[in-house]
């Protein structure tokens, strides 16, 4: 018999103040007796919940809903710190607003906290910290300096320790800040259109130590500005692909390597406050890629893993050759380090994502008038390890260079000149695309540039070439 319908039955024995009272005793016991269910009623399991759902499977498991066109992300190592990437997949095409093919935007290490029904991605600062034997000094430095919260989950199932969360709203969104970047041009009032958006499946797959997503998100805005309306198909209807790289942090092992002042280096810089007082809190770390010798004692070895730099495989001969060996210099700067060719430069395999945090890339860049080329890296910001590294080159470039060429020559006089002409100017631009490759390249090992050494009768790759 249940507690209400015993209820019920007494109430018929009492007056009826008593009864206005015991009924409202009656609808308390019920509120309580419904809570208690609902709340001790579990979560269904992550496996029936993606019953109908695409696995794949990695660094973190993805289900991808084709019904409900939801990609599900189970988060099992709660707790634990990787490095969140942000990248465009495809590019505007405009030089002046900057938003390209290939293009790093953003480095974040974040770890996901469980609390009660939610999940919280938590970016801890680590631009602060203490060295410090002492647990306490450390939480104290940790405490002063706020941390950032940039996405909260419900959990929708469970098993175990592992949870499962709906990840589209947090894809599917402007998180390269393609609206921002349009108004700070003067381009138009543009807004992300959920409803024309959705997963680009093709360059979404999860890996042993990664996992990559990528979206395709339609921008909208009744003013666009004359330099998108020059390169969209249609200028109030923009659409662009953010990629996302989930990535496993390295392991201890990396020797980071403390910036020497008398040479200029490309890496994150910390403040410690666990230095002594005569001591400087500046820590200055250096950008580098993980390199060892297999044979430690040698003075010349192997590399136990060689860096390997991948051009673009859209790249058109005899261009792509040019970039490969441009490139290719700087495993001279590595033998005289002592190894034997640790830096390799290769096209890009067919079946590859240029965005696959895996590959460090050379993208040939396209864009409606000639721009800058640029090289950068995804960076582990509490070491310096290089993760991947990302070289733009803006093929105008090269056509400005040949242009250049047929300037620089003496005019035509007879009309076989003119082949010798275009050959020379088409041989100069290559040459020159060869050290852009190289100066770019540079910068992604941890490099800035070095406008001293013509100044010192030296040479340098990371100099800006000059003519005569």
């Amino acid at each position: 018999m249940s507690l209400a319908y015993f209820l019920n039955k007494t109430l018929s024995f009492f007056h009826c103040s008593q009864r206005r009272t015991l009924l409202v005793l009656n609808f308390f016991f019920l509120a309580v007796i419904s809570t208690s269910t609902a709340s001790a009623q579990q979560l269904p399991s992550i496996s029936e919940t993606v019953a109908n759902a695409t696995p794949m499977e990695g660094y973190f498991n993805l289900y991808w809903d084709e019904a409900n066109g939801k990609l599900y992300w189970e988060i099992d190592k709660l707790d634990t710190e990787f490095i969140y990437q942000i990248s465009m997949g495809s590019g505007l095409g405009s030089n002046p607003v900057g938003i390209d093919r290939g293009q790093l935007r953003g480095t974040y290490v974040l770890r996901a906290e469980r609390v009660g029904p939610r999940v919280l991605l938590v970016e801890p600062n680590h631009r602060y910290r203490a060295s410090s034997d002492n647990p306490l000094e450390r939480q104290a430095v940790e405490d002063a300096f706020a941390p950032s919260v940039i996405w909260g989950f419900d959990i929708v199932a469970m098993n175990g320790d592992s949870v499962l969360v709906d990840s589209s709203d947090f894809f599917l969104r402007d998180a390269r800040n393609v609206v921002g970047t349009l108004a700070s041009r003067n381009q138009g009032n543009f807004t992300l259109d959920k409803g024309r958006s959705a997963f680009y499946l093709e360059n979404t797959n999860a890996y042993p130590e990664n996992v990559e997503v990528e979206v395709m998100l339609t921008f909208t805005s009744n003013n666009p500005g004359g330099l998108v309306n020059s390169v969209a198909a249609t200028g109030n209807s923009v659409t662009l692909r953010q990629h996302f790289s989930i990535v496993k942090l390295p392991d201890d092992d990396f020797n980071p390597r403390i910036a020497d002042p008398r040479i200029g280096t490309i890496g994150p810089n910390i403040q410690d406050f666990g230095t002594a007082i005569d001591e400087d809190m500046q820590v200055r770390l250096v950008g580098k890629h993980r390199l060892e010798k297999r044979n430690p004692a040698a003075a010349m070895s192997e590399a136990v893993e060689p860096i390997i730099y991948y051009v673009d495989p859209g790249t058109p001969e005899p261009i792509k050759t040019a970039l490969i060996d441009g490139a290719a210099w700087w495993n001279e700067a590595f033998e005289a380090a002592g190894f034997i060719d640790a830096f390799q430069v290769r096209e890009l395999p067919a079946e590859a994502d240029a965005q696959d945090v895996r590959y460090n890339m050379i993208h040939w860049t396209h864009r409606r008038t000639r721009g800058y080329s640029y090289g950068g890296s995804v960076m582990d910001p509490r070491t310096g390890e290089i993760i991947k590294g990302n070289v733009n080159l803006g093929s105008l470039r090269l056509r400005q260079d040949y242009l250049l060429g047929q300037g620089l020559v003496p005019a035509f006089e007879y009309l076989e000149d003119v082949a010798d002409n275009n050959s020379e100017s088409v041989n100069m631009a290559l040459d020159r695309v060869r050290q852009l490759s190289a100066h770019e390249v540079g910068h992604t090992i941890g490099f800035p540039h070095n406008y001293l050494s013509s100044s010192y009768g030296r040479e340098s790759v990371m100099d800006y070439p000059t003519l005569g």
